[in-house]
């Protein structure tokens, strides 16, 4: 045998070592790939959004409002999720709504705010105070059944919901715009859910998806409904402060009855629950204030941009802080969700401007 021709079987002997090892070392390096694929998307995304957000903060300074609203919301979220471990979501539901209406009663007290409210803007509050009770303890659910990233992507999807129930409701009449945000957001919450029937049978998926989906959807109607109510009278004339707080102290009452008569009296042993516990009461008001005030002064349209940051915002805490990365389904519905969300603000928009003029 010449030389080259032990050259050439020396060479191809060790390309076929090399191929083995790297053969058995493929399936390690396709996992980070695919992690790190998952988190640099996430990344992108989130960047992109932050950029836009930027943008929309400098020009309109009402819009960091709704910036800080979203960043409280974001870490309320997370904190019902872990809290939900020990407490149940009704428990956990009084103890927010009683600690956002004690943080009212500073302001309130400083400001000097009339709590004289006329018999029809105390009904609607009322009744906003019941559905948003209602509300609230169904999201919290599915932030324990399902992760709080893909429940939160739902929630998102409200002016959606919003604008099905004026139609039905309040008769407005449907545009192609309206429509096409609806099959989006439908899209969106089948991506969400991950079905079986649908996807392949290797999707993670078990009986939580359902009954968390099912809470998530319900949550959303019901937040839904009590915008539809408070679009029904208009409390633009009320000051936030009170608004809150009588809306608080309603869903507190009827969430203290609902405890009461499931019998989910409890109190969690560990400090650390008990702060996130208050914490998410705390991080529910300044965020409910930071938005109302928002509104009062800026386009529907610009606050659901920023507004739609807080879906990225969970995305990175809850991959941060539990772990827990999302998978393609999570992006792409959370995607299809946001659309829908942009179309509908956008559309409202537009009819306002339509209608000043």
């Amino acid at each position: 045998m010449g030389l080259y021709e032990m050259d050439k079987s020396i060479n191809s002997t060790n390309s076929l070592s090399m191929n083995e090892s790297q053969d058995e070392k493929r399936p390690l390096w396709k996992k980070e790939k695919q992690r790190g694929a998952k988190l640099t998307a996430l990344v992108d995304g989130s960047l992109r959004c932050w950029h836009l957000t930027v943008q929309l903060v400098a020009e309109r300074k009402a819009l960091l409002l709704v910036l800080l609203s979203t960043i409280f919301y974001a870490f309320r979220n997370l904190g019902a999720k872990v809290i939900t471990k020990e407490v149940d979501p009704v428990q956990i539901a009084v103890v927010e709504r009683a600690t956002m209406m004690l943080c009212c009663i500073p302001v309130i007290i400083i400001k000097r705010y009339s709590m004289k409210l006329s018999a029809p803007i105390f009904g609607i509050l009322s009744a906003t105070g019941i559905v948003n009770c209602l509300s609230m303890i169904l999201v919290i659910l599915s932030f324990k059944l399902i992760n709080v990233g893909d429940a939160n992507a739902i929630v998102a999807s409200k002016p959606v919901f919003v604008g099905f129930l004026g139609w039905i409701f309040l008769t407005e009449v449907p545009t192609l715009l309206d429509l096409a945000a609806g099959i989006s957001c439908i899209l969106g919450i089948i991506f969400l859910s991950k079905p079986t029937i649908i996807f392949d049978e290797n999707a993670l998926y078990h009986d939580d998806n359902v009954y968390g989906l099912l809470a998530v959807v319900g949550g959303t109607t019901f937040a839904a409904m009590a915008a539809v109510l408070k679009r029904v009278l208009g409390l633009k004339q009320v000051q936030p402060q009170v608004a809150i707080f009588y809306f608080s102290l309603v869903s507190a009452l009827t969430s203290s009855v609902l405890c009461t008569a499931f019998q989910k009296w409890s109190w969690p042993d560990s400090m650390k629950m008990r702060v996130f516990l208050i914490g998410s009461g705390i991080l529910g008001y300044l965020a409910n204030v930071c938005l109302m005030i928002a509104l009062w002064t800026e386009k529907t349209f610009h606050v659901a941009i920023v507004g739609s940051s807080t879906v990225i915002f969970v995305f990175i805490l809850q991959y941060l802080f539990l772990h827990v990365a999302p998978d393609l389904f999570s992006v792409v519905g959370s995607v299809f969700v946001l659309m829908s969300t942009i179309a509908i603000a956008f559309r409202r928009t537009k009819a306002e401007e339509e209608t000043s003029e």
